[in-house]
């Protein structure tokens, strides 16, 4: 019952995942989508913290405290950079 439930979990990020992808992709063929500076420094900023998710959460596929405090930090850190510029 477990791995139906870890399938489902994965099929369930894989549809979330496409459809994002597919409505965006659609979207800017019909129209471009325009993107400010801001938008692109957020977006950077998104994938450096997934990044940075995958390598504290993949050795033992979970975070340990250490991982947890250090993602705090830069999610403090991001927020003091968004409020300041």
């Amino acid at each position: 019952c477990l791995s139906r439930w870890n399938n489902f979990d994965f099929s369930r990020n894989e549809v979330f995942f496409f459809n994002i992808v597919f409505v965006l992709g659609v979207t800017s063929l019909i129209r471009p989508i325009p993107c400010d500076a801001v938008f692109k420094l957020d977006a950077y900023a998104a994938i450096a913290t997934i990044t940075l998710l995958f390598i504290c959460a993949l050795p033992k596929r979970k975070l340990s405290k250490f991982s947890g405090t250090l993602m705090l930090i830069c999610y403090a850190a991001y927020l003091v950079f968004t409020f300041v510029r």
